[in-house]
Order: structure tokens, then sequence, then C-alpha cells
């Protein structure tokens, strides 16, 4: 059966609370109702069961506020690397064209 036992939680030694765990649970199967794929190959057609499953094996996980916080600033941060990467890169080709440009026509003067 897929459905975890509070042993099995135990045993497993889920950090979280029943209240989490059917939180979890509960996501997860909105996102395969809303066309997710399985990350756990199960004979259990229902969403609910299906998403237990992942749980039990390790394949979803819940992070609490304060590893959610972190992941939240680390992934804003390499957006902002990535974005100031690429402001770089533009601005390096501006100067690289005004500098052909200033070329070309000191070029054409001569």
């Amino acid at each position: 059966m897929a459905i975890l036992s509070p042993l099995e939680i135990q045993e497993m030694k889920i950090e979280t609370s029943r209240f989490r765990l059917s939180q979890l649970a509960a996501q997860r199967a909105k996102m395969l109702i809303r066309g997710a794929k399985p990350l756990v190959e199960t004979p259990y057609k229902k969403p609910i069961t299906i998403a237990l499953e992942e749980i039990k094996m390790g394949k979803v996980s819940y992070y609490g506020p304060e590893e959610s916080a972190k992941i939240r600033n680390d992934m804003e941060k390499l957006v902002r690397d990535k974005e100031e990467a690429e402001v770089k890169a533009i601005q390096e080709k501006e100067k690289a064209a005004a500098r052909a440009k200033v070329s070309k026509e000191s070029d054409e003067d001569s």
C-alpha cells in the first residue's frame, strides 16, 4: 500500500509533521493533475497515491521557511548575476561598435 504509516515516517526519518506531509502530497498531486510527469514508476493511477509514493521514495521533499528563503535568495542572486553579465556584454558590443565607427571615419578622412 502506498500510504505512509506513522511507523514508516519514523523509520524514514522524515523531518516534518503529518500536516506538512499531507500538504506536500496535496501540492504534488495538484502538479500531477496539471500534467506533471510522475517521478517514480508506480502501478497506481490516482495522483495523491502517486504523490505519496514519490515522497516515500525520496523524490519529493519539503523545504521549511528558512531553506525556502535561502533558495529564493540564491536564485535571485543567480538571476541578478546573469542580468549583469548580459548588460556588460551589451555594453562591450556597443563600445566595440563605437570604436569601429570611429576607426572607419578616421580611415575615410585619410
